[in-house]
């Protein structure tokens, strides 16, 4: 039982290094600002192993400008990691 027990707790510990998504502003100044019409994205894709590959963008000013975005009210970002090795993120740009 007592192993049982112990495998369960090591699996819930494990469990947040397997897989983890998040969702969090990149700005928390919000006084003031108007509700954006949607949004628009760009994202990040890391490999890590031994050594850190990352590829594509997602600069705040990068994705406004290829989405017409003239005015940014405020943006959020997203983040997925698998077992440390895949990790993404993707910068989502509210606006007009």
């Amino acid at each position: 039982m007592a192993r049982l027990m112990a495998l369960a707790a090591l699996c819930l510990v494990l469990s947040g290094c397997i897989y983890s998504h998040t969702v969090a502003p990149l700005m928390t100044d919000f006084a003031g600002t108007p509700a954006g019409n949607g949004g628009s994205s760009g994202d990040i894709k890391a490999v890590t192993f031994y050594v850190s590959v990352e590829w594509d963008k997602n600069g705040i000013g990068t994705i406004a400008k290829k989405h017409g975005i003239e005015e940014i009210y405020y943006a959020d970002i997203e983040t997925i990691s698998v077992l440390g090795y895949w990790k993404q993120k993707r910068v989502y740009v509210y606006g007009r």
